[in-house]
């Protein structure tokens, strides 16, 4: 479904250049719930947004489904492109617009209308009675199951999730893994989690990459059986609590 070969990313910050990323080689499967993990600043959401389109490689390729994501921004990167959702930290919900006309929002920019998909959205993440409201007036995980809804208004075969339940309590947080679960499981979405809490990655990730400083250190099978271990570093406490 997703395959990097060798993909690093260097930006330039205040006249010298910064490694994003380094020599990333990695294959996520359809229908797969995988995650990345990893301290702040290991490259986790550059890695997204690189699969994402927002951001171009400095060097290697990335495919999805075979096809080689390009620089260049043609109509197949485009098609390629709206087969991807993201799901972010944040909620990126506009105020001015209501719920409904939120979860609108990506089929207009595609120049699309289907108001059985906005309604099935709005059931499908429980906010059906709130569609009228604005985010002004939502809870945080009411915020977040509107933009969950948003990005699989367009039904995309990928959705990349940057930390969509660090913002959130527990019980909310749960709530929404509990919806992107359904989302693979109903829709066949791979999901592409991105998270520093080793707990959610170990409840609901089917395998996971280990970064650090750019760099992928180890890919894991998760199991979920096991209890947290304390090693001197996150890198050695993910290995082992994750596989």
């Amino acid at each position: 479904m997703i395959q990097l070969d060798n993909i690093s990313k260097e930006f330039t910050q205040k006249n010298h250049q910064v490694m994003a990323l380094t020599d990333i080689t990695l294959e996520i499967k359809a229908n797969e719930f995988f995650g990345l993990v990893g301290v702040s600043g290991s490259g986790k959401s550059t890695l997204l947004r690189l699969v994402n389109g927002l951001e171009e490689t400095t060097s290697g390729t990335i495919k999805i489904n075979q096809e080689e994501l390009t620089k260049q921004m043609t109509k197949k990167k485009r098609d390629m492109i709206q087969k991807i959702s993201m799901v972010f930290q944040q909620f990126n919900l506009l105020q001015n617009l209501t719920v409904q006309k939120n979860v609108e929002l990506p089929l207009k920019v595609q120049g699309k209308s289907d108001g059985k998909i906005v309604s099935d959205m709005l059931d499908f993440v429980g906010m059906t009675e709130h569609k009228h409201k604005y985010p002004s007036q939502l809870s945080g995980g009411q915020k977040q199951r509107v933009a969950i809804a948003r990005a699989l208004t367009t039904r995309p075969k990928i959705l990349l999730c940057d930390e969509p339940t660090s913002a959130l309590d527990e019980h909310n947080g749960h709530e929404v893994m509990k919806l992107l679960k359904k989302a693979q499981t109903e829709f066949g979405t791979t999901i592409v989690f991105v998270s520093h809490e080793l707990e959610v990655i170990k409840r609901w990730c089917d395998r996971a990459a280990i970064m650090e400083s750019g760099k992928i250190l180890s890919i894991v099978t998760v199991n979920k059986s096991d209890h947290i271990e304390d090693t001197t570093s996150y890198v050695e406490k993910a290995v082992r609590y994750l596989s």
